[in-house]
């Protein structure tokens, strides 16, 4: 359960008013025969400046509640930086799911094990600074992890449910913002009940070396080429036995080679070097014979058709398509009855000032040690957070087509924390690329294990 300390209730800022009332409507959906009643609201939270009570920012949600007493919410987002909600929400975790240009009910959401709020940080959706003069405060790393945790903890108050269950779920991206919020909430005297990072990593520190990295990024292409047709034929057509050989052989032979490639004879190069194709698919005499690595032109050669390079998402597809924008924003304002003249954005940042672009956004840190890793790096917020609240487990999840965020990665990376540590993680590999909830038997998989963490974290607790 969450446990409010005195301090922090007076250090919430009072938000007088929000932009506007949320729009609450009451809708139901059939799950697996049963109907299910549940209340939608939709509206925005006023986020103040550090200083003062003014209203800086205006940060908008979703959220689906079933009626009951003390029941778990779990705060979901995705990443970017820059991304709204929408895939989340509708492809993969809401009530219903929009499939071309029709929603349906979802008969995977999660919603009877937890009520589920959808979150679009500020500048995605509906959600924008108040001017462009704010935008700096939010299109950072750390001021990013510091307003959603400002929306939660006033969205928490304002419904009145401090003690209910928190749950923090992010997407790519969005997995070092629930790591980092969960940080924050944790020391401010809040306390979240698990963590769930989709396609981002432990969200832990820089914890694999890249050389290790390198070496994993065979396994996710063997299961590729297999799909595509273009693997061994002697390697069979049981992808988890071909996954399982991958990985063996890029932790056995691949890594030792890699870390010694200098001193590689040529015999021993050339057979790595096919041992490469054979998994991969990829042509042998493409693969760089001083660095033994294949680069992101992976994708491209590999494509049926090089002019449509495969998605490094999800690499047995060239595109990802983005959920219709016009079904999303009639579900908005004619379904939950959202009233603004806002456009929702949905898409990639733009150059408007009030929405993030890799122009305008920081990656700040508080640790030195953070230059050297750029933006493929996630401070070890998690490790502190459980430092500070000994029950919190995080549940990581990864898809096996993906080729920004390994399987196999997840399974080295937890194998090589502490004990102690390592015991607060639990890993997960679904047949599905970064977005792994758009094959439906993975969204199945997935969000069966996201409702039974929920319910076993609120039993242990």
């Amino acid at each position: 359960m969450n446990r409010l300390s005195t301090a922090c209730v007076a250090a919430i800022p009072v938000i007088a008013a929000r932009a506007q009332a949320p729009a609450v409507t009451q809708h139901a959906i059939s799950l697996h025969g049963a109907i299910v009643h549940y209340t939608a609201e939709a509206g925005w939270i006023a986020l103040t400046g550090d200083s003062t009570h003014d209203v800086h920012g205006r940060l908008f949600y979703t959220a689906y509640l079933l009626a009951g007493e003390n029941r778990p919410v779990t705060f979901v987002w995705n990443g970017g930086p820059g991304a709204s909600s929408t895939f989340v929400h509708f492809l993969g975790f809401g009530p219903r799911l929009l499939e071309g240009a029709k929603f349906v009910d979802n008969p995977d959401t999660p919603l009877p094990a937890t009520d589920l709020v959808f979150v679009d940080p500020i500048g995605t959706g509906f959600s924008r600074p108040v001017s462009a003069q704010f935008s700096p405060e939010y299109f950072s790393t750390l001021g990013d992890a510091k307003s959603v945790t400002q929306f939660i903890l006033t969205w928490l108050k304002q419904h009145k449910a401090e003690k209910r269950p928190v749950f923090l779920m992010g997407e790519s991206f969005g997995g070092y913002r629930a790591g980092g919020v969960t940080e924050r909430m944790e020391s401010q005297g809040w306390r979240v009940s698990g963590v769930i990072l989709i396609s981002g990593g432990a969200a832990s520190g820089p914890l694999i070396p890249p050389v290790v990295r390198a070496a994993l990024a065979t396994p996710p292409r063997a299961a590729a080429a297999l799909v595509l047709g273009k693997s061994a034929p002697d390697l069979g057509a049981d992808r988890t036995t071909l996954v399982r050989a991958a990985t063996q052989w890029s932790l056995d032979t691949y890594l030792p080679a890699l870390r010694h490639r200098d001193v590689l004879t040529d015999v021993q190069g050339d057979s790595i070097i096919q041992a490469l194709h054979r998994f991969t698919g990829f042509p042998a005499e493409r693969i760089d014979r001083k660095t033994l690595t294949i680069g992101m032109e992976y994708l491209k050669v590999m494509a049926s058709d090089s002019s449509r390079p495969l998605s490094p998402f999800d690499m047995r597809t060239p595109r990802i398509p983005f959920p219709d924008s016009t079904a999303m924003d009639e579900y908005f304002r004619k379904t939950l009855g959202v009233r603004t003249e806002l456009a929702y954005w949905d898409d990639p940042p733009g150059e408007d000032p009030l929405r993030p672009s890799e122009k305008t956004w920081v990656w700040n840190y508080r640790w030195t040690e953070s230059a050297k890793y750029g933006t493929d790096y996630a401070e070890p917020w998690l490790p502190h957070a459980i430092a500070i609240d000994p029950n919190i487990k995080v549940l990581v999840v990864a898809g096996q087509y993906d080729a920004t965020n390994s399987c196999q990665e997840n399974d080295v990376l937890h194998a090589m924390l502490e004990p102690d540590l390592a015991a607060h993680y639990t890993m997960r590999c679904y047949l599905g690329g970064h977005v792994i909830y758009r094959d439906p038997g993975a969204r199945v998989a997935l969000s069966a294990d996201v409702s039974r963490f929920v319910t076993e974290r609120l039993h242990e607790r």
